[in-house]
């Protein structure tokens, strides 16, 4: 794999093709840059972590918040290559959107350190507040809205979405209430709907950049203080 650790950036079309890329991101990619232009990282993103990589570019172009995703690309001499992207749009009003992609590479799976920490403390905020329910009664230790974030914030370290229905499962709570959670914490701008229309029991939901990084800052200043 890649040994560089600079942030390679790559300026794409509200379709994903590539408009401009620097020559860090080549690297990264292992492509000549008239392989790079004109054509969507989409197709040499390894397949398995296309369809999320998509539905987040979708979102984005409808308006939608930023993103980070951590994925694979199949370089130039087919090797893999795991990458972190931050995507945001850049609207002016003077001309046509464009998404504008910040990439880091990792030497090897991101499966340590910050990763790994921010795994683990969700997990562990997870077991944590399961233990007080079982032992004061979930009438009296209750958190819905910070469960819902915690499981979102671990879905998203896989690249998943979650509905409401498998989250009022994993946190003891009813479809109905939890479906109001949820739209409570959409206003809140925390999640956001996978795709248009109303927040319901079957809707994939993801946990915004905003939460993301909110839970990190506090694990972290809790981490800090211990």
């Amino acid at each position: 794999m890649t040994t560089t650790t600079r942030l390679a950036q790559c300026i794409t079309d509200t379709r994903g093709i590539i408009l401009d890329a620097d020559d860090i991101y080549c690297e990264i990619v292992r492509r000549p840059r008239h392989q790079v232009l004109g054509r969507s990282p989409l197709t040499y993103t390894l397949a398995t972590d296309r369809a999320v990589n998509a539905a987040l570019l979708r979102r984005l172009g409808q308006g939608g918040q930023a993103f980070a995703i951590t994925k694979r690309y199949v370089r130039g001499d087919h090797a893999l290559q795991w990458v972190s992207l931050h995507v945001s749009a850049y609207r002016d009003g003077a001309g046509p959107t464009r998404f504008v992609a910040t990439c880091r590479p990792h030497r090897e799976p991101p499966l340590a350190g910050t990763v790994v920490r921010a795994r683990r403390d969700a997990a562990r905020w997870i077991e944590m507040l399961a233990l007080a329910k079982q032992a004061f009664g979930g009438d009296l230790i209750a958190a819905p809205a910070l469960e819902m974030l915690l499981h979102l914030h671990l879905a998203e370290m896989e690249c998943q979405s979650l509905d409401p229905s498998r989250l009022a499962a994993a946190i003891g709570q009813s479809a109905a209430a939890t479906v109001r959670w949820a739209k409570v914490l959409a206003q809140r701008e925390l999640v956001e709907p996978e795709r248009a229309g109303m927040v319901d029991e079957d809707m994939p939901l993801r946990i915004t950049g905003d939460a993301q990084r909110m839970i990190e800052s506090v694990a972290g200043a809790a981490d800090y203080r211990s």
